[in-house]
């Protein structure tokens, strides 16, 4: 009877310890969770959302790597890809987080020295920062009273990366055509100014891309 008390005791013990160190890990998750994303999130969207997730989760460590190019997220063993695509997926590792569109920006200084566009055809008249990778043409399909319109541009800088771009229009050098989640705080503190309103570009969705050889 002794024994067996002893025995069951360290048993119920081993068994208490596991119990709370699974509630320990439930309520403080931790580890590593490695994440790709594109350049694009950087400005800004992208470190106040990973901010606000390490204040939540402050055992986490983030691993992060960002890119333009496409990863292959389970070859390249990442938890977490973070995808603009202009189509919708289908995929049950695909995440949606939200729907934008990319808009046009300019300062007040530009718009004051060359004039607001208010038709598509003007923006053949104004200097325009385009983003722009490999073969990525230099056409703009736009909709406006759901009709189709587009115009062939030469963009005065093309570059693939969107902050580069902002800082070039703030600097009153151009017109932008980006995504609005990139710009909404410089738009919102007055440093920029958004143009050709009434019309709507093709959605954009923003993605999570989960691995399917691990449960997040």
């Amino acid at each position: 009877g002794e024994k067996f008390y002893q025995h069951s005791k360290a048993i119920m013990g081993e068994l208490e310890w596991a119990i709370n160190d699974f509630i320990y890990d439930k309520d403080f998750p931790g580890g590593t969770l490695k994440i790709n994303a594109p350049h694009s999130f950087l400005q800004g969207y992208l470190s106040e959302l990973i901010s606000n997730f390490m204040k939540l989760y402050p055992l986490i460590k983030i691993d992060l790597f960002l890119s333009d190019e496409y990863v292959e997220i389970n070859e390249e063993n990442f938890d977490l890809s973070l995808r603009i695509s202009a189509k919708k997926h289908t995929d049950p590792h695909s995440h949606l987080l939200n729907i934008y569109q990319r808009r046009f920006y300019a300062t007040d200084a530009y718009f004051k020295k060359y004039g607001k566009p208010t038709e598509l055809e003007q923006l053949k008249q104004h200097h325009l920062l385009l983003y722009s990778q490999k073969r990525s043409p230099n056409k703009i399909k736009l909709f406006r009273n759901n009709t189709e319109e587009s115009i062939y541009t030469n963009p005065l800088c093309t570059c693939n990366s969107g902050s580069f771009l902002l800082e070039l229009c703030k600097n009153n050098q151009g017109i932008i055509y980006l995504p609005s989640f990139l710009l909404e705080k410089d738009e919102a503190l007055g440093h920029i100014t958004c143009c050709l309103e009434d019309y709507q570009s093709p959605e954009l969705y923003v993605y999570a891309i989960t691995s399917s050889k691990k449960k997040i």
